[in-house]
């Protein structure tokens, strides 16, 4: 019996620091990896040009990079995207970037396959800017939860971002939601709900909003406030 109990204690004892070796490992090695592979998305189109261009010596110091660094420019991929990405947003801010954006959005979108895949990127694209109030478009203002059903006397809501208002009758007021779906918030749906019938008092802002979808709700840092209000209309 004492045998059983050690051996069941030393298990446990493994399992649990196992366990919590995962908590830290995971993250850090997910992390890492998301990063190593957003590096290499960047970087491997420039760096095939850049490879291109020292083998036919058609770049400064070509001699020396197909010496020393196997006839490439370490990490120079990774910064020429990101120039090219730089002036490609100055150039679509005058009338002749437009003007090709506008073809090119023309062309892409009289191809089927190519159409639905352009369609939705742009679609995302849009709707991250909008989240990260970059620019013209509006981000989310304030996060609400939404009463989807009472059970029991407890209810049962869902996270919604406020993006907008608008009275449809004189008397009621609402609001346009988007509720995220989880874990991917840059798709989800949009309701228009009366204002009085949200939850606007929960203590999460809506960067923690973002991070309980994006989570599954693990990471949550909910606060005991009163400061959260509704946005006085415009």
């Amino acid at each position: 019996m004492k045998n059983q109990s050690l051996t069941k204690h030393i298990w446990h004892a493994l399992r649990d620091n196992f366990l919590r070796g995962l908590l830290v490992v995971v993250p850090i090695g997910v992390t890492l990896w998301i990063v190593q592979f957003v590096y290499q998305l960047i970087n491997e189109p420039s760096d095939q040009v850049l490879r291109w261009l020292i083998s036919h010596s058609w770049l400064p110091g070509s001699d020396y990079f197909r010496e020393h660094h196997g006839g490439t420019i370490p990490g120079g991929g990774f910064w020429v995207t990101l120039i090219f990405v730089l002036l490609v947003g100055i150039g679509v801010g005058n009338f002749l970037g437009r003007t090709i954006v506008k073809a090119v959005d023309t062309l892409f979108l009289k191809i089927p396959l190519v159409k639905s895949i352009y369609q939705a990127l742009k679609q995302t694209m849009h709707a991250v800017q909008e989240m990260s109030g970059e620019g013209s478009a509006m981000k989310f203002n304030q996060m609400v939860l939404v009463p989807l059903l009472e059970n029991h006397g407890t209810a049962i809501c869902a996270v919604g971002f406020v993006t907008g208002r608008v009275k449809l009758t004189e008397e009621d007021e609402y609001c346009s939601v988007f509720l995220p779906n989880s874990p991917t918030p840059v798709t989800g749906f949009t309701l228009l709900i009366k204002r009085d019938a949200l939850i606007w008092e929960h203590g999460l802002s809506v960067e923690e909003g973002l991070k309980f979808i994006i989570s599954y709700g693990l990471a949550t840092t909910l606060r005991k406030t009163t400061d959260v209000v509704p946005h006085a209309e415009s």
